[in-house]
């Protein structure tokens, strides 16, 4: 019998950690990555587990049968197919009727993952209970069930998170956990000659089927939805618009036309109207995302060498069939973080493209600080610039993560500029803001833009004084309060 529950403990210990990654990617699409959403759901899933131990432990203290067990784990098994074949719709939901986003990230994941994180938190007095036949061998029975639990969830988190997720999907990894459970549970069913039961038959079909409606909705989607190491990815086409867009976790990333080469998005304009009145002849750009300004930059601009740095590998795939990325002989794609790539960097450029932001909600804090702006400044020729999008405003509540990225960029270089997109009369309205940092100072006259020499923002305001460090650096906090 200790056999049957060494397994469960292991089996319950790796479904338990991977359910918990595949919730960050569950949730992405809908409300992000950020801190909010990785503290909700460890939050709400440490919740559900404890609620399982006080209740589990009372009903083991009752009932202590296999069979019970049994049962337990084909509930979790069914529960976690229902999310995966649910949580589109009940996100969507949720997405568009609660507007703040704490609230509505909470009560997402609460509604989504209480049942399953429940009812693992349940199984496990149960395993206990069912094994402790020898009251001297207590602290040796519960020590090894634990470890053998605590070994499943480290193969769950390396599994999922290095195999499972970035090569089949999340989908099919929820498929796996939920049919794992499932057959686990029918294992002791069988052991106990209780599967003839007819309630039980009902939820093994019904969970089955569950999980093969999951999958078969999800291959016969009308957009592309992928999951690679580093993103949730979906790619659509906007009717509207005539575009083709890339969406990375809950943020629009780029788009192209489908029958044009033009800029679809604005920043991109001012990038390139930049580009063109800099003139830069050694270009580097840290963060490819769908590759749209390396594709028209290409095409329409003149350059000695293009370097492109790009941590997620599909990305740059997924750039060349579906955004019309042809990689030419002086461009050069590195696929790595951005900032190791600027500490090995051997090269010196004019111009450096600091895109790295690809989400309103988060930002790679180790990209925002004064250490790697000083990585930067030493991959800079003297007369270089550097060139970055920022979504914020230029006054009040939204401006404060755009403020810690001037005052931080004022230690290293000697003249900011800031370019609003729009041409805005309300400075309190978030835009997508094109930020210059140089050391040379450069006359830039764009028919349609204005310019804003920074001149130090009010320190009474919040957020006006601070510097990003790789000590401090509270880049998803403050984006979180805009």
């Amino acid at each position: 019998m200790h056999k049957i529950l060494y397994i469960t403990a292991f089996l319950t210990g790796f479904v338990l950690m991977s359910f918990e990654l595949l919730g960050a990617r569950i949730i992405a699409p809908y409300f992000g990555s950020s801190l909010i959403t990785w503290s909700s759901l460890i939050g709400i899933i440490l919740f559900s587990i404890s609620f399982g131990y006080l209740l589990g432990g009372k009903y083991a203290d009752r009932k202590p049968k296999l069979d019970h067990l049994a049962l337990i784990l084909l509930l979790c098994a069914f529960s976690i197919a229902a999310v995966g074949f649910l949580k589109d719709n009940i996100l969507n939901l949720i997405h568009n009727n609660i507007s703040n986003l704490k609230v509505k990230t909470v009560f997402g994941i609460l509604i989504l993952f209480f049942a399953p994180g429940f009812l693992i938190g349940c199984s496990s007095p149960y395993i206990l209970k069912i094994a402790l036949k020898d009251l001297k061998q207590t602290g040796t029975t519960a020590g090894r069930i634990y470890a053998i639990s605590t070994l499943g969830s480290i193969l769950g988190t390396f599994l999922t998170g290095f195999m499972l997720i970035p090569n089949f999907g999340h989908v099919v990894a929820i498929i796996f956990c939920s049919m794992l459970l499932l057959l686990n549970a029918i294992t002791i069913f069988l052991m106990k000659r209780k599967l003839g039961s007819i309630t039980m038959l009902i939820l093994v079909v019904i969970t089955i089927f569950i999980n093969i409606k999951t999958y078969g909705n999800h291959i016969s989607k009308p957009y592309i939805d992928e999951d690679s190491a580093y993103n949730r990815i979906l790619i659509f086409e906007d009717q509207n618009t005539n575009t083709r867009v890339l969406q990375l976790n809950n943020h629009i990333n780029g788009a192209i036309y489908l029958d044009s080469n033009e800029l679809v998005y604005e920043y991109n304009q001012v990038y390139f109207k930049l580009i063109s009145e800099l003139q830069p002849k050694k270009i580097l750009i840290l963060g490819g995302g769908a590759f749209n300004l390396p594709r028209y930059l290409s095409s329409n601009y003149g350059f000695d060498q293009l370097d492109i740095v790009e941590i997620d590998p599909k990305l740059v795939d997924l750039s060349v069939k579906h955004f019309a990325f042809e990689k030419s002989k002086n461009v050069n794609i590195y696929v790595e973080d951005a900032r190791n790539f600027l500490l090995k960097n051997s090269n010196s450029y004019d111009l450096i493209i600091w895109d790295v932001f690809t989400s309103p909600l988060t930002a790679p804090y180790q990209m925002t600080t004064s250490e790697c702006l000083d990585l930067m400044n030493k991959n800079l020729n003297p007369n270089g610039s550097i060139l970055s999008n920022i979504l914020g405003s230029l006054e009040g509540q939204k401006s404060i993560f755009l403020r810690g990225i001037v005052n931080t960029g004022n230690l290293k270089f000697k003249n900011i500029s800031l370019f609003p997109v729009y041409e805005l009369k309300d400075r309190h309205r978030s835009q997508n803001i094109i930020l210059r940092l140089s050391n040379q100072r450069h006359q830039t006259n764009i028919p349609g833009f204005s310019m804003e020499e920074f001149n130090g923002f009010e320190h009474s305001e919040k957020a006006g004084a601070l510097i990003f460090t790789d000590d401090y650096c509270p880049v998803n906090y403050l984006l979180s309060q805009q």
